[in-house]
């Protein structure tokens, strides 16, 4: 599937910059207008609305093609701890749970010493 630009009054690089601020930012059409402005290009946020509506799915299907495919095998990060001389596996989950736990006790540790 190829793009077409023909026959529109705007360069096409113009038009798939317009819509890729859309897409990937937040910023709303009167925002990317003004972008436009500043760059010497007059186009109205209506226009803009108009290029999303027609080329947003037309680019999301020329992605999807070049798309990569997902390899079958996975690994899981695990990392191993001794303990009170225990050994114990962990995994990422766990860790960034451990890590938030001492954080919010150290946070409210130094929140009842700052108020003694």
């Amino acid at each position: 599937m190829t793009l077409s630009f023909a026959n529109k009054q705007f360069p096409s690089a113009t038009m798939l910059m317009a819509i890729r601020w859309y897409l990937a930012y937040k910023l709303s059409y009167r925002n990317i207008e003004e972008l436009l402005a500043e760059r010497d290009v007059l186009v109205d946020h209506a226009t803009i609305h108009r290029w999303v509506l027609e080329y947003a799915l037309q680019l999301e299907a020329v992605f999807r093609c070049r798309k990569r495919a997902v390899s079958v095998s996975w690994r899981m990060d695990e990392t191993y701890v001794k303990v009170k001389g225990e050994g114990n596996i962990f995994t990422e989950l766990l860790i960034n749970m451990a890590i938030l736990l001492i954080s919010c006790l150290l946070r409210k540790r130094f929140k009842n010493n700052n108020l003694t």
